[in-house]
């Protein structure tokens, strides 16, 4: 009985901390819109991404 106690506490803890996470992103009050972001792992498409979206998207 303890231990499920237990369990069901630290999953409670845990579920709390990825919302927790997730809500600062949001509660974020920008009065233009965001960018979305597009994100590559090689050089050679980055360069060819970015040359495609200019600056209507933010290629990290």
């Amino acid at each position: 009985m303890k231990s499920s106690i237990r369990i069901f506490t630290l999953g409670l803890a845990v579920m709390w901390v990825c919302f927790a996470g997730a809500f600062p992103a949001l509660a974020q009050n920008n009065d233009e819109p965001a960018k979305p972001k597009i994100g590559v792992t090689l050089h050679p498409y980055y360069s060819w991404v970015r040359n495609i979206v200019g600056d209507k998207m933010d290629v990290v």
